[in-house]
């Protein structure tokens, strides 16, 4: 086992090595596997970066990533302007179900809802937004829709071709 030292420096190292990560504005302490970020960033993606590289380190069991973003004033839009290019990223992506998601954004921060078939459909939602400019955070309340289970030793094609089933 790693101890808390080591994990703080390998997961510095590896934060280090992604392109997208300044490394030099995020903090990290770990103590017994759980490693902890810290400090602020320019955008969600180099947050949502940080946390997966911290998290491919070995021997750390859980990360919390208590990174802010700030995005720099240059990048810094509307919530109107933030909300239409969400709306169109979502749209211009084949993995996301467009129609099926209502957004709403409140200072940057973006709140999606709907209900989905699948879950790549849920997963596909925050990685399309992610990485759009001027936005600082995600709350997915994306919902998947029930699983039709078959009775049971009757497959899904037999339970809805018998009489008296809904067609």
């Amino acid at each position: 086992m790693k101890t808390n030292t080591q994990l703080q420096v390998d997961v510095m190292e590896e934060l280090q090595y992604e392109p997208i990560i300044e490394a030099s504005g995020i903090g990290i302490t770990a103590r017994d596997g759980i490693v902890t970020l810290t400090g602020t960033v320019n955008s969600l993606a180099e947050k949502w970066a940080a946390s997966h590289a911290a998290e491919r380190i070995g021997g750390v069991k859980a990360v919390v990533n208590q990174i802010r973003v700030e995005v720099p004033e240059m990048h810094l839009r509307s919530d109107e302007d933030i909300a239409r290019a969400v709306v169109n990223v979502l749209n211009w992506d084949v993995m996301v179900p467009d129609e099926k998601i209502k957004v709403a954004v409140h200072e940057g921060w973006i709140i999606v809802e709907g209900t989905v078939d699948f879950k790549h459909e849920r997963k596909a939602v925050e990685n399309a937004i992610r990485n759009v400019t001027g936005v600082k955070g995600v709350t997915n309340l994306i919902n998947l829709k029930p699983e039709i289970i078959a009775p049971e030793g009757e497959n899904l094609l037999r339970a809805f071709s018998r009489p008296g089933a809904v067609s």
